[in-house]
């Protein structure tokens, strides 16, 4: 090959790479409208997956057979901060200072944003706590600020860059208290911050907030014009001004859940049982889970036939709508691993004893994997628009499990121009490296 034609080739490469960059631009500064103009809801959005809590996804996951697909260490301590997943399969995972934006195909990251300034945080926050995704891929989360007896609420566009922060008071005595918010179909951010209820504008500024006179480790679930917060008593409260609808006392601690026919259903540590309230605030029924090494700190799933699964006592129990037992299958301490039900109805959790659990619909053991480290603390499983289900350990691995093969239907916004730049200096390095070689 001669000279001339060298330049010729290296003067397309240069076009080609200049279109590429500008049509990286245009993919970043134009992933929030290309989200936006989808009415496709995010596959797990919050921290109970929609803002009913219900930890139900539509999504089948019939081809998750105990394969980890791949497992990455994200957060480098040990956190708990359960991801969640947005439409374009991206995963998005807080810290105690950053939020990761993380690929759902193979576990890379895609950006980090730091949301909170470098300093001594003693007050790490409570755990097992998610972000929460808006229907625009905004992404809102809570962290400690510094001095420690003040939280934020951060908002973080969908290419990884801070919108605005909401700072509040927060009850330091008990970090746990912060809990994860949910985002209405209007666009109000609800979370529990201290001893009160924050409903949020999308711009930032305070809506209402509602004092529940001690602090909460829920987060809150949507009803249909109420929002629903757990601290032993379970408010009502309406989502439009924060006024009080009622109050049911003691009932529990965990995030409620809200069913199909909107009965809300809520755990508690102390007395181990679970309670179903009508909407109406009356009580509908009880049923006590038991107590042996596994508090029940967990929130309940409800399935789309009704079932409830609720995990404590080293055991996962479903129940009829009715509150009778339908099955209980024997497991390890599940500590605070929530249970997550799939498409197809299977149901995943994880447990103290090391393994990752999926059960029948039937009640019978679908799979298990060792995840290694008994009695170490697992999160709550979510799942993917894919099917692939994904959980962390508290030693901060990120474990993806799924089909090995990789699937390529999740356009990433706001793709790195650095990479794809990168990437095509190096083929045509590499091209032109090989080239000469033959030559030799």
């Amino acid at each position: 090959m001669r000279c001339g034609e060298n330049k010729k080739i290296l003067s397309i490469s240069i076009v080609v790479l200049v279109f590429m960059s500008m049509f990286a631009v245009t993919l970043e500064h134009g992933s929030e409208n290309a989200v936006a103009e989808t009415d496709e809801e995010h596959p797990w959005a919050s921290f109970g997956g929609d803002r009913r809590n219900t930890r139900r996804s539509p999504y089948d996951t019939s081809h998750v057979d105990g394969t980890v697909k791949w497992a990455v260490n994200v957060l480098g301590s040990p956190q708990r901060h359960m991801p969640v997943i947005d439409r374009n399969g991206v995963l998005y995972s807080h810290g105690t200072r950053t939020l990761e934006a993380i690929n759902a195909k193979d576990g890379s990251r895609i950006w980090s944003c730091r949301v909170t300034e470098p300093g001594d945080l003693i007050n790490r926050g409570g755990d097992s706590r998610s972000a929460a995704i808006a229907e625009d891929g905004t992404i809102y989360l809570a962290t400690p600020e510094i001095p420690e007896t003040e939280y934020s609420l951060s908002a973080v566009n969908p290419n990884g860059t801070l919108r605005w922060k909401y700072v509040y008071e927060s009850n330091y005595e008990s970090p746990d208290a912060d809990a994860s918010p949910v985002v209405g179909s209007d666009g109000t951010i609800y979370f529990n911050g201290g001893r009160y209820v924050h409903a949020i504008n999308p711009d930032g500024t305070l809506k209402w907030k509602t004092d529940l006179g001690g602090f909460s480790e829920s987060s809150p679930a949507i009803g249909d014009d109420t929002i629903y917060v757990s601290s032993i008593d379970l408010y009502s409260i309406y989502k439009n001004n924060g006024t009080l609808k009622w109050r049911i006392v003691p009932v529990g601690t965990s995030t409620p859940t809200v069913g199909d026919d909107g009965t809300i259903y809520v755990t508690d540590i102390s007395s181990t049982n679970i309670t179903a309230i009508n909407p109406n605030g009356t009580r509908k029924w009880s049923y006590h889970i038991g107590r042996t090494t596994s508090p029940l700190w967990t929130s309940p799933a409800v399935a789309e036939d009704g079932t409830i699964y609720v995990t404590g006592n080293d055991k996962l129990t479903a129940l009829n709508p009715d509150g009778t037992l339908k099955w209980a299958y024997p497991t390890g301490p599940h500590r605070n691993s929530s249970p997550a039900i799939g498409g197809d109805g299977t149901i995943y959790t994880a447990s103290g004893d090391g393994y990752f659990y999926a059960i029948n619909p039937d009640g019978t053991l679908g799979w298990k994997h060792y995840l290694g480290n008994s009695w170490m603390f697992y999160d709550s499983p979510v799942i993917c628009g894919n099917g692939d289900v994904y959980i962390y350990t508290s030693y901060g691995q990120l474990v993806a499990f799924g089909d090995e093969i990789q699937d390529d239907s999740f356009p990433i916004p706001g793709f790195p121009v650095v990479t794809m730049v990168a990437g095509t200096l190096g083929a045509i390095v590499v091209y032109g490296w090989r080239k000469g070689k033959r030559r030799l």
